[in-house]
């Protein structure tokens, strides 16, 4: 029988690395604070009675969704509802091509790159040797993404209708995205030292161009990839858990992200999209990598599906006992596939551990026999 008393948060994700047996299985989860993530003191003491709360074996930092862009001066009208994570740019940095080319790389003394390094040190400092803590970077085109219009996921707040440039910079201003694409990089390496001298075990390294359709393979091949190897290259001495991102529900292209230098992938399982054929399944994935896979909580319903919380729970323990048959292996974290709907009650999300300490008992000992 494994001692519960012999892990912590730290030792329980290496555990599920190596596919050890573990007393219960490793759970995280991970919101936006738009009240307070830009106040270091503020956010720190928020995220550490969430992650203490909850009993997370690994912490995310949340960062303000933006903070690259209100790092190169973007002007934001930054949210004040509980809510609502996203600011609204009054101001796109890019918006032509030409933009493109102006952009310069950010120094080590940016304020902004500054105070996410200050609230790493604390969370880090917090929970020495304890919790696994990953800093968040976005791939250099994802970035580009998000300084420009048209970009999906703060299309709710805009004033009216946007279009994104960037097929056309794909299509007629190729050296000019690159050009780009350099210089968000080389700002990627200054951040990543500075939350590496912070002391962060790894990154979560997310890509929001995962899905068939949003990029063709060439271009991706060009625009996407050789950028995650080369930032995967530069961290790898220096961080022991890091994390790709597939963003998106269906249609994953997995040849994209399953041969990253990783230790593990979190993606969207599309546990809303049940019958969908495209659905990327734990099955699936386990059958094409021994990495860690970190998912099985729908971020938007899982959590907000019912007001009741012991159907919540009762889901939730569903979710997981499948995850763990689809998978036969303690290889897992039990987590969101992206941010957990902010509409959800902060109460229900206990009932994560409380669904790992139910299946523990009847599950995944079960799997290491």
């Amino acid at each position: 029988m494994t001692e519960k008393f012999k892990f912590n948060g730290r030792k329980r994700i290496e555990a599920a690395l190596a596919k050890q047996p573990l007393d219960r299985p490793a759970i995280s989860g991970w919101r936006h604070m738009p009240l307070v993530d830009r106040d270091v003191e503020a956010f720190t003491a928020a995220t550490i009675a969430f992650t203490d709360e909850n009993d997370w074996d690994l912490i995310k930092l949340m960062s303000q969704g933006q903070f690259f862009a209100e790092a190169y001066g973007t002007p934001i009208e930054f949210s004040q509802d509980a809510k609502e994570w996203a600011g609204k740019i009054l101001e796109y940095p890019i918006r032509s091509a030409e933009d493109l080319t102006r952009l310069k790389p950010l120094q080590a003394d940016n304020p902004v790159l500054q105070r996410e390094a200050a609230f790493a040190k604390k969370i880090v400092d917090h929970y020495p040797g304890e919790k696994v803590v990953v800093g968040t970077v976005f791939s250099p085109l994802s970035w580009v993404k998000q300084f420009a219009p048209g970009n999906d996921s703060i299309a709710h707040i805009v004033d009216g209708p946007e279009e994104s440039p960037i097929s056309d910079f794909l299509e007629h201003h190729r050296e000019e995205l690159k050009a780009a694409l350099d210089v968000l990089h080389a700002s990627n390496k200054v951040f990543v030292d500075e939350l590496i001298a912070a002391g962060v075990d790894g990154f979560f390294i997310a890509e929001q161009y995962s899905q068939r359709g949003d990029i063709s393979e060439a271009d991706y091949a060009a625009f996407a990839k050789p950028y995650t190897d080369d930032l995967l290259a530069y961290i790898n001495d220096r961080t022991w858990f890091n994390i790709l991102h597939a963003h998106g529900h269906v249609d994953l292209a997995v040849e994209r992200f399953i041969d990253y230098d990783v230790q593990a992938i979190n993606w969207e399982d599309g546990s809303d999209h049940a019958e969908d054929p495209t659905r990327l399944s734990f099955r699936k994935l386990r059958a094409l990598t021994d990495k860690l896979l970190i998912g099985g909580i729908s971020p938007k319903t899982d959590l907000t599906f019912s007001n009741n919380a012991q159907e919540v729970e009762d889901l939730l323990v569903d979710r997981l006992a499948d995850v763990l048959a689809e998978t036969g292996d303690t290889g897992i974290v039990f987590a969101p596939g992206c941010a957990i709907s902010l509409e959800a009650n902060p109460d229900f999300y206990q009932r994560i551990n409380a669904a790992a300490q139910k299946v523990s008992g009847s599950t995944i000992n079960a799997t290491n026999h």
